[in-house]
């Protein structure tokens, strides 16, 4: 028992994401073993890491009925995680060359668009989970085909949130019927609590929305209704943070600057009125992501996820941790990047 305790506090110095406090696997018996929250996993030692999130941690959260309820449906009709779910089968079986071998068992290659976008479904509920923080009634819209864009978004937001140091209240929990954002977020440290609001844009022909997608509109950057909605949900007292994924086709060629969506967003700003201290913002920072790697489908490698942060100089609640903003930043940064161990 030492020399596990010993193993343990040695992988903790070098773990992934230092604010979650993730219990590292160990090996012992012929096994890998894992903890998430209050349960322990052993797993077989040739099981990757990736491997675990998707069929030990992320199907089963959906459930084994769920998914047989779903392989009764017309392909066209199932839930887009299904469809992922495959798109890794196949991938996996692609890359099982020698060239992509790393050990017996073992191969490695760059993931396509949707085995990025399974990949990273799975990290953020892992995380989550550690922390016993996804709850429910967030289960229950990801497996509604309507909701579930809305609630994949979600999990991504609170998992940045929580890889970024903070504490995770969701307000569904506690609140039914008035206007709200979707979580608190409490900083493990400071103990400054911020809400959070998560939107995505739907497309027509994009994830479950009907219709045939247009390539004019697959670059715009119109959520201008999002953001409104979001500064109407905005807290009374505490600073606030709005996160908008405009679900556009990433253009990993060009410029932060000078991609096509950016135009828009600054035009939206403008319409919404110069700030000042006297007409301050609702929020402290505007957080536009694009973590729509499911366009590039099950062929090349994945575009990573893009993402702009504006920052209020005028917010009606200013926050009291100056590194607050700098933290989550880089749990921007970090997303996509998942850890080939823990």
């Amino acid at each position: 028992m030492a020399r596990i305790i010993e193993s343990l506090q040695r992988k903790k110095q070098n773990l992934p994401e230092p604010h979650l406090h993730l219990v590292p696997s160990i090996v012992w018996d012929g096994r890998r073993w894992r903890a998430i929250w209050n349960t322990v996993h052993y797993r077989p030692l040739d099981e990757t890491f990736h491997e675990f999130i998707i069929y030990r941690v992320l199907l089963p959260t959906f459930g084994e009925d769920w998914r047989k309820e779903q392989m009764t449906l017309p392909k066209t009709d199932r839930h887009i995680l299904i469809r992922w779910v495959e798109s890794y089968s196949e991938w996996k079986k692609l890359h099982q060359q020698e060239n992509n071998k790393e050990a017996e068992n073992r191969w490695s290659a760059a993931p396509s668009g949707e085995v990025l976008a399974l990949h990273q479904f799975a990290y953020d509920a892992y995380c989550l989970q550690t922390i016993n923080r996804l709850p429910d009634f967030l289960v229950h819209k990801l497996k509604n085909v309507k909701e579930f864009q809305g609630a994949r978004y979600e999990v991504a937001v609170a998992a940045v949130i929580a890889r970024a140091g903070y504490e995770i209240t969701f307000l569904d929990e506690q609140i039914k019927s008035e206007k709200h954002c979707e979580f608190i977020a409490k900083n493990k440290y400071s103990g400054e609590e911020i809400g959070v609001e998560a939107k995505s844009r739907r497309r027509m022909g994009v994830i479950h929305e009907k219709g045939e997608s247009d390539p004019e509109d697959l670059v715009k950057g119109d959520v201008g209704r999002l953001f409104r909605k979001a500064c109407a949900q905005r807290p009374n007292n505490m600073p606030y943070l709005i996160f908008i994924d405009l679900n556009v086709m990433p253009t990993p060629g060009i410029p932060t600057e000078k991609k096509p969506w950016v135009d828009d967003v600054k035009a939206m700003l403008v319409r919404w009125g110069e700030p000042s201290s006297d007409n301050p913002e609702p929020f402290n920072a505007l957080v536009l992501t694009n973590f729509s790697y499911y366009y590039a489908g099950n062929a090349g490698d994945a575009p990573r996820g893009e993402y702009v942060l504006i920052v209020s100089q005028y917010p009606q609640f200013p926050s009291r941790g100056s590194g607050a903003l700098g933290e989550i930043w880089e749990g921007l940064e970090r997303y996509s990047h998942i850890p080939h161990e823990v």
